[in-house]
């Protein structure tokens, strides 16, 4: 027999889907105790019956009906197929079936039906599907068990307003036309709070500690609770699957803001009823009746004046000093309850009267329609909630407090200090808990979307039930953070109402002259009384101060949109005219006491047009700023960019890269450039006595944001349509190429950009407050270096001309340095330039973003996720290359035969066998001594010279004379030209006695000519190529720091650069080097050598078993994945056919092998004594250890 625990283990079933409640040992969901017990039978039998239950759905153009049979879905469908056989004689009306025709038919000859009426459930025996005994007006024996309130759905019905055919073309709407029914007043096991509300304005008295009675004064509730009784049954809202509440597909080709989404996606959520957007919630209904003037005619159940003895607000909300019978259109000051509408009749005499036979007339069936709309808008459409799964009061306190912790300081339009939650509005609370709900940690996100959404629909109800209510402070504050929320949570329904919001918003702020000057509470009380009180005085002034703040949390959001979204505002700057917000520590002190100075506050307070005057014009503030006044003139001074940056759409002016941080052109009646001045903030911000908080860190991140937006014009905008944000695929392309073509011409502000975007990520990770902004940033950071990146070449500058720089959160000389040379560079964070590829750079940002509260950070990982798992099917899906092409053109076989160290008689057989294997591409070297051979092979295959790639090498002994060495390969491969022509070493050895290929001194030393230029030895190489015995020239074993020195002279770029390359030893800032000036690198010891444990590495090893290969095909295969000639030597047959086989490589498995160095595996095969520092970092580089002395 299971134990009540384990049979109440399943979640109860909520009509609105309000999701479970995630926090352990701390509240859950609790009904009444009595209340489980008798329901736990009737929940069982429920589920018997639907175990019992069979569905067949209709597939017929989307018919999607449900029947209960499966013959009733077969005569439903001969319906869709036109097999209504039988008409009715009388109306004509066709049917499946000559029974039901029968039964109609009778309908027709009868004066009138007597119908048994139909039992009516209550709704909470519906909800369970169990059998109900009662009647409206009588308790059914489970609600009187449950203690439940027994209610029932009025299934009245208004009718269509009837038409005297007599009068035709005339008609007025019946009261019964419009008339609204009553919604459903039911209620679940709740506080009896719930019935005492005032609109969501006055609130009641909640009791936040179930155990017992404590002050309605608030106080601050952590998360970690004293141990309390266990309780009898808890929801685990976290089985709830997470699509259902944010209405997405949770994979990587979904995305936010129109990427992965077409026009037949459903944004919904689901287990909110969304399909009906304007019903009132439950519970939250008035109760008394008022009298509107007389102009209710029949008052509908909904119009009641609330109960509570707290008067609805007045047309004080709205300070401007305008009388509410003002002849102005846009003074508005409701003080009555909206009342039912009726049409005044339309009389005889004035019908209009068409003339002509071009106008359309009006039909019945359209009238009809119109007349059916009306009656149906005024209905109520959200379905009734079952507040069974609302949080429990211990919940909505964390949730409170979190909201406190986390987001207060991000938007401080509250007094913190004398905020108690018994004297706040239920719907701010319901607006505030939904914000916390989503900072924790312990599953309540999916409660947060939920509760948002009811916030969403109670404010929407209020505002339209009752026009007194629309400038209510307390609405318009709980309006504005369920706006943010919506905006942030990643809900795409939540995100469309966010931005529609923002609208309402900023009319209630201009109406209510929140930012506008207007008659404030200390100018009332001064004109009412000739003294006032101290007491008075201070607390008008932190009223007009509350107010002031709402309108300024207004504003930022207005901006935020603008500046993070790049959507246009809706606040114009020049409307504003309000002091900024004054000091915290001013504000948050209690009106009461000696800290709260109402003089000083106002004081404090700069005006916002006198701080924007003084910065444009002389660069200076004119006063300290709090945190919150440096956010909104940092907004300010970013949206005035985005104003002049517009510009460029309409001009289309040609950009020229220029050596100027600052490219955006403005009035001439600026004096400052405003984004000269965000820079400045963000400098000012570092040295403030304050911590810093999310206001603060703001500041710094729009003047780097604000430099990966202007620099170049529509950079942002092209970056996300190359990502597949919106647009065709011919859109993409041109996005992509304007992007390349950008990069290529001007590089230096490319790596300012790059550099911001560097400095963008290093400061939010430096400073996480978990504000929404974070996660646009963040996200635009990815996007830049993620763009930059994939498109642009060459960033790296001169890598010779300075030491590594490090990008951190804070500017540096040292990062203006490498703006403006280039150099090695690494980002905090992130990782080195040269090693970062694109795979890798959306990984390190995806990580970020998974770690970050709000919705809209997912949704942005999924971009991330879906733009890597595109370029990686798109990786995949091509071909293994088998040749590269070469910067004069011609292609060069990615597969080559090496000959180095084969032995007398061995070298001849191998290349004769690899010729005939299939290999085109034979590498060769004076030095190897077995050139004579190699052409004997080649000459005995049979194979026309053409169709093979012949490399060999200027030796050491030769740069002094390379046309010499060159005619001693050609005799000895018997050939008449070279495809490919290297300088070996960039050493010169000096023949003498001793040797002709390895001459040395006296001491036993190599004998290198340490004064000679290999600009010298190049030039040669270029005589030898325009003489044609050459197809191109090339380098071997050449570093960074001397393809610099070269390059200085060269008149042809080398084609090639032949190094040592295996996962041990990638070489990746010389790779990213020769790539951005098209010179191809080449592999040799591509396998390590006997002493190399590469073919024997762990990795390797079960990455060659996972591709079911060899290892020698894992290091093959990487070589030729990432872009790189490969040049394996063998003798033995069956390693030689190996050897031609490759493989694609997955992204993660190629991140692996890249990686392998970095972790601690670095190690050279090949480090001839040449004695000097060759210009390899981990090879006589700085400070190495076997460096000669």
């Amino acid at each position: 027999m299971p134990s009540l625990s384990n049979q109440l283990a399943v979640p109860m079933s909520s009509p609105i889907g309000l999701p479970t409640n995630g926090l352990e040992q701390s509240a859950a969901l609790v009904p009444s105790t009595d209340a489980i017990q008798s329901s736990i039978g009737d929940t069982q039998r429920a589920q018997k019956r639907a175990r019992k239950k069979q569905s067949f759905t209709c597939n017929w153009n989307d018919c999607r009906r449900v029947f209960g049979k499966h013959e009733h879905l077969q005569r439903h469908q001969r319906s869709h197929a036109g097999d209504v056989r039988y008409e009715c004689p009388i109306c004509k009306k066709r049917f499946v079936r000559s029974d039901v025709m029968t039964r109609h038919t009778s309908i027709h000859e009868q004066e009138s039906i007597v119908k048994k009426p139909r039992k009516i459930s209550c709704i909470s025996c519906a909800v369970l599907k169990v059998r109900c005994d009662g009647r409206p007006g009588n308790s059914c024996t489970r609600c009187q068990k449950s203690k439940l309130a027994c209610t029932y759905r009025d299934l009245r019905k208004s009718p269509l307003p009837s038409r005297d055919l007599s009068t035709p073309g005339t008609s007025s709407i019946s009261p019964t036309a419009t008339d609204v029914s009553a919604t459903s007043n039911f209620r679940g096991p709740v506080d009896d709070a719930a019935s005492r509300l005032d609109y969501g304005i006055t609130p009641p008295t909640l009791d936040i500690n179930s155990a017992g009675q404590i002050s309605a004064a608030y106080k601050a509730v952590d998360d970690s609770f004293a141990p309390y009784s266990p309780l009898p049954v808890s929801y685990d809202f976290s089985a709830l699957p997470l699509e259902s509440l944010y209405g997405f597909v949770m994979d990587s080709s979904d995305s936010y803001l129109g990427w992965g989404m077409d026009s037949s996606e459903l944004d919904h959520m689901n287990t909110l009823n969304t399909h009906a957007p304007n019903s009132p919630p439950a519970n939250w209904f008035p109760a008394d009746s008022f009298d509107s003037g007389g102009l209710i005619i029949q008052e509908p159940e909904y119009s009641r004046e609330p109960v509570s003895a707290t008067p609805v607000p007045t047309h004080s909300s709205a300070r401007d000093a305008q009388p509410a019978d003002s002849p102005w259109p846009h003074v508005y000051k409701p003080n009555t309850a909206d009342s039912q509408l009726n049409l005044p009749p339309i009389l005889p005499r004035s019908r209009p009267t068409l003339h002509g036979t071009h106008f359309d007339r009006v039909g019945d069936s359209t009238r009809e329609a119109m007349l059916s709309l009306i009656s149906i808008s005024h209905q109520p459409h959200w379905p009734a909630v079952d507040v069974a799964a609302f949080p429990s009061t211990q919940t909505l306190s964390v949730c409170i407090n979190l909201y406190f912790q986390h987001f207060h300081e991000t938007l401080p339009i509250l007094r913190r200090s004398t905020f108690r939650i018994a004297e706040t509005a239920p719907v701010l609370l319901l607006a505030m808990a939904a914000i916390g709900a989503m900072y924790s940690r312990d599953g309540l996100t999916g409660l947060a979307v939920a509760m948002n959404e009811l916030t969403r629909r109670s404010i929407s109800f209020l505002r339209e039930s009752d026009r007194r209510v629309v400038f209510d402070t307390s609405i318009i504050k709980a309006w504005l953070l369920q706006s943010v929320f919506g905006l942030f949570c990643g809900s795409r329904m939540l995100y469309q109402h966010a931005e529609i919001s923002r609208g309402g918003l900023v009319t209630a702020a201009r109406r209510m002259h929140l930012l506008r000057p207007s008659l404030s509470f200390v100018e009332e009380i001064e004109r009412r009384r000739v003294t006032a009180t101290p007491e008075e005085l201070r607390q008008a002034c932190a009223d007009d101060e509350e107010r002031r703040r709402l309108g300024w949390g207004i504003y930022l959001y207005d901006m935020q949109i603008s500046c993070l979204l790049n959507i246009a505002p809706l606040f114009s700057v020049g409307e504003v005219n309000m002091p900024l917000p004054s000091s915290e520590e001013l504000w948050n002190a209690p009106t009461f006491s000696a800290g709260f100075d109402s003089e000083l506050i106002q004081s404090n307070s700069s005006n916002f047009r006198v701080v924007m005057s003084s910065l444009i014009s002389d660069g200076k503030l004119s006063q300290p700023l709090n945190p919150f006044g440096f956010s909104l003139v940092a907004h300010t001074l970013y949206r005035l960019c985005t104003d002049a940056c517009e510009h460029h759409w309409i001009t289309s002016e040609t950009w020229v890269p220029t050596g100027s941080q600052y490219r955006l052109t403005f009035s001439s009646k600026f004096t400052q450039n405003p984004q000269e001045l965000l820079d400045q903030l963000s400098a000012s911000c570092y040295s403030l006595s304050c911590m810093p908080n999310a206001l603060i860190i703001s500041v710094s991140a729009l003047s780097h944001h604000g430099h990966i937006q202007f620099t170049w014009p529509s950079f942002l905008h092209n970056v996300k349509v190359a990502a597949g944000k919106s647009g065709t695929e011919r859109s993409k392309a041109e996005a992509r190429s304007w992007l390349s073509t950008q990069i290529s011409k001007d590089q230096l502000n490319a790596r300012s950009i790059l550099a911001n975007a560097g400095q963008l990520s290093a400061l939010l990770m430096r400073f996480t407050f978990d504000s929404p902004s974070e996660s646009v940033w963040i996200f635009d950071a990815a996007l830049t270096f993620w763009a930059l990146i994939k498109f642009g070449i060459g960033l790296d500058g001169s890598l010779s001309a300075q030491g590594r720089t490090t990008v951190t959160w804070s500017g540096s000389s040292e990062v203006d340095g490498w703006v403006q040379n280039g150099g090695a560079v690494s980002f905090q964070g992130i990782g080195d330039l040269a090693e970062l590829s694109v795979s890798r750079v959306l990984s390190v940002f995806s990580e970020r973003l998974e770690n970050m509260p709000w919705g809209i950070a997912d949704r942005f990982r999924h971009v991330l996720v879906n733009l890597k798992s595109l370029y990686f099917v798109y990786y995949l899906a091509m071909p293994v290359p088998d040749q590269f092409k070469l910067n004069t053109g011609a292609s060069i076989p990615s597969i080559g035969l090496g000959t180095w160290q084969a032995k007398p008689g061995e070298v001849n057989n191998a290349v004769l066998h690899a010729l005939k294997s299939g290999y085109k591409h034979i590498d060769c070297a004076l030095i190897y001594q077995n050139e004579k051979e190699v052409g004997d092979a080649i000459k005995s295959s049979g194979i026309p010279r053409k169709d093979i790639f012949i490399t060999s090498k200027v030796w050491n002994t030769h740069q002094n004379c390379v046309a010499e060495g060159l005619k001693q390969s050609l005799e000895a491969l018997q050939t008449d030209y070279l495809d490919l022509y290297l300088i070996h070493w960039p050493v010169r050895l000096v023949p003498n006695e001793t040797s002709a290929l390895f001459p040395t001194n006296e001491d036993g030393s190599r004998s290198v000519d340490r004064s000679w230029d290999q600009q010298d030895t190049w030039k040669q190489m270029e005589e030898v190529y325009k003489s044609g015995k050459v197809k191109a020239i090339g380098v071997s074993n050449w570093s960074v720091p001397y393809l610099e020195l070269l390059s200085k002279t060269w008149t042809i770029v080398p084609v090639v650069n032949q190094v040592e390359l295996h996962p041990y030893n990638p070489q990746h800032q010389l790779k990213k080097w020769c790539e951005d000036r098209g010179i191809l690198l080449q592999a040799y010891c591509p396998l390590g050598s006997t002493s190399s444990p590469l073919l024997t590495d762990p990795q390797i090893v079960d990455m060659a078993a996972k591709y079911k290969v060899t290892p020698a095909t894992i290091l093959i295969s990487y070589q030729v994945n990432r872009g790189c000639v490969v040049l394996p030597k063998s003798v033995t047959p069956s390693r030689i056919e190996g050897n031609l086989k490759v493989i694609n490589i997955s992204g993660e498995d190629m991140e692996v092998l890249e990686s392998m160095a970095a972790n601690g595996k670095q190690q050279r095969v090949n480090t001839p004594l040449w004695g000097h520092d060759l210009g390899f970092d981990d090879w006589y580089g700085p400070g190495n250890k076997d460096a000669p002395k």
